[in-house]
């Protein structure tokens, strides 16, 4: 690679977990304390459910349901903004019940309570996001609707 084409980004150290060398060796920065009590090797499971939700997570539902009370809530003219955020954080307040992975990926790591907690916050974050996405495009279609529907005489 040439260096104008490398990409790179700077994170604080206290968001990585471990850094994979050039030559292939890996060194962990996490440090296990005594507040979260999570060993090295927990810590990596949940991070692998985390990974596994935004590979495999892709419920719909919440989605259309965003988008409808976005258009819905268009009614409500200025008061109309916040509708499709309480709506993101009602949905989030509700945890996908079942992990959507395959059956036998990730063997054995996908049993521990790690890997289902990591996987559990991550697409609870996904349908979050994805609400408030929806929610505040169906807010914009219904007011550009309302917008067309009154400057044309609202006939």
């Amino acid at each position: 690679l040439k260096d104008k084409d490398r990409k790179t980004r700077t994170l604080e150290k206290i968001d990585v977990f471990s850094v994979i060398k050039a030559d292939g060796t890996e060194e962990v920065l996490y440090t296990p304390d005594t507040v979260n009590g999570l060993s090295i090797e927990q810590v990596r499971n949940f991070i692998r459910g985390e990974q596994a939700a935004a590979r495999f997570y892709n419920r719909q539902a919440h989605i259309g349901e965003s988008a409808i009370v976005g258009v819905a809530s268009s009614i409500l003219i200025f008061y109309s903004l916040p509708a499709p955020m309480l709506n993101a954080v009602v949905l989030g307040r509700f945890t996908p019940k079942k992990m959507q992975i395959p059956d036998g990926y990730d063997l054995p790591y996908s049993t521990t309570e790690e890997y289902k907690i990591g996987y559990e916050k991550k697409a609870r974050n996904i349908k979050i996001q994805q609400s408030i996405k929806w929610g505040y495009i169906g807010l914009g279609v219904g007011l550009a609707g309302l917008i067309t529907y009154f400057s044309t005489g609202g006939e």
